[in-house]
């Protein structure tokens, strides 16, 4: 079993293809160097030490190596198996991941190795006396328990993935369970460079609100939604190109408009869905952490609670509820908010002025669409929103509010999830239906001008 299982872990490593490759045009050579070891350290573990019969030759009894090899044998095809699925993850131990596994079978099988482990210390706890053994039993006991969680995390999330506003592998498998992409790497559906005849065309984009994490389907999306209600209002045919994707800022939806729209224009209506974490490449709003940034140091890859998130669902469990608890109890800090700094908003709306010259050579109509479902409850983002807004129209920009749609309700009934803040349908229907009017008035002002199509005109 012990053979078996670190030839599969092996082959998986194989599999990894080098950011810089430099040998046999697959491979950096420290990554061959790191092969060499493994391939070392494998036949030490396979002819050097013991196998169980062996042991159980010597001593009369089962060794806890029956339970290793059972657990170097799941985890080694579960390594396998991820690897044949997704060829980064061939290399994810160089990232402290042995056991975070996101596809299927590989979480059941890396559970099962984790299980046989625990196996494997109550065989050899249980030969202990004396003190030490009770303190050995307390330490066994907790890790036990750690592993049943572990398993009930990861059924739930193989049955029912939800979720999260921090990256995790439940997010992971939601994300493999619901969501599409196109070549563009878009969630949404292929587009011509243009719209069929009698078809008008809108454009959205963003960041995840746009890209509609935690919805599950597509057509709930504000985008979606804004489409069917202005195939109402106009008696067209529409239809949307979905340009987002998760932790984007104003300079790179820049450059999604541009790979949206491509040489020409095509479209209609440009929107882009803004939120207050777009200026986070001038003052870091979204919050960064040492478990799931790339590591600056071998010191941080091999930290021990960032090796404990990489490998559990548990783990990742806890640690976004100590999160949201902190949240709650914390105070603000008042100097947090780049927005209330002056200077650096007037920088970013020079850019958003870049985003609108662009979207204006895309469509005759294009504005910008605030989405913060927080205002439906907390005085201090109203004040920001306005104050945005404000100071955005004051700099010329086209901005088309949404806050009014969230007022009086409750910011839970309008999130994915507790764990998640990003807006729910709920929350993608109210933003469309508050937009929809403030579009369609652009859209008549400039079919006056000879823009666009009168209401009307162009349905088949």
């Amino acid at each position: 079993m012990r053979g078996v299982g670190l030839a599969a872990f092996l082959c998986g490593l194989l599999r990894y293809p080098s950011e810089h490759p430099t040998v046999l045009g697959r491979w950096s050579i420290t990554y061959v160097v790191f092969l060499l070891a493994a391939i070392v350290a494998a036949l030490i573990a396979v002819f050097v030490i013991p196998s169980p019969r062996t042991r159980r030759q010597a001593t009369g009894r089962t060794s806890a190596l029956v339970w290793v090899d059972a657990a170097v044998l799941c985890g080694g095809v579960a390594y396998l198996v991820d690897a044949l699925n997704e060829p980064a993850d061939g290399g994810r131990i160089l990232r402290a991941n042995l056991l975070g596994s996101t596809t299927s079978l590989g979480m059941v099988l890396s559970w099962v190795a984790l299980a046989c482990s625990m196996a494997a210390l109550i065989v050899a706890v249980r030969r202990l006396k004396g003190p030490v053994a009770n303190v050995a039993i307390a330490l066994v006991s907790l890790a036990v328990v750690f592993t049943v969680a572990e398993g009930a995390f990861r059924a739930m999330a193989l049955i029912a993935p939800q979720t999260a506003s921090f990256p995790t592998f439940e997010l992971e498998r939601w994300v493999r369970r619901y969501v599409t992409v196109n070549r563009a790497g878009f969630r949404d559906a292929e587009h011509g460079a243009k719209p069929p005849s009698g078809v008008r065309r809108l454009v959205v984009v963003g960041d995840s609100y746009a890209y509609g994490m935690g919805v599950r389907r597509p057509q709930d999306r504000f985008g979606e939604q804004l489409a069917e209600g202005l195939e109402v209002a106009t008696g067209q045919n529409w239809e949307v190109v979905t340009a987002a994707q998760r932790d984007r800022h104003t300079l790179e939806e820049i450059e999604e408009l541009r790979a949206a729209c491509g040489s020409g224009g095509g479209a209609d209506v440009v929107v882009l869905a803004y939120v207050f974490n777009d200026i986070d490449y001038l003052r870091p709003v979204t919050v960064r952490s040492l478990l799931t940034e790339p590591p600056r140091s071998i010191f941080g890859r091999l930290h021990p609670a960032r090796a404990l998130y990489r490998n559990f669902y548990a783990f990742q469990q806890l640690y976004l509820y100590w999160r949201l608890a902190v949240g709650r109890w914390l105070p603000r800090r008042s100097n947090a908010d780049p927005y209330a700094d002056s200077a650096l908003v007037a920088r970013h709306l020079a850019d958003l002025a870049e985003f609108q010259r662009v979207a204006r050579r895309c469509a005759p109509v294009a504005g910008i669409m605030p989405f913060d479902i927080a205002v439906a409850e907390y005085p201090y983002t109203q004040r920001r929103y306005q104050a945005f807004t404000t100071r955005a129209r004051g700099a010329g920009l086209v901005v088309w509010p949404v806050d009014q749609a969230f007022r009086g309700r409750r910011v839970r009934d309008l999130m994915v999830n507790t764990l998640d803040g990003h807006p729910n349908e709920l929350g993608h229907r109210l933003a469309a239906r508050e937009v929809l009017p403030q579009v369609v008035a652009a859209l008549e002002d400039a079919a006056r001008r000879g823009s666009v199509p009168a209401r009307g005109a162009g349905r088949p």
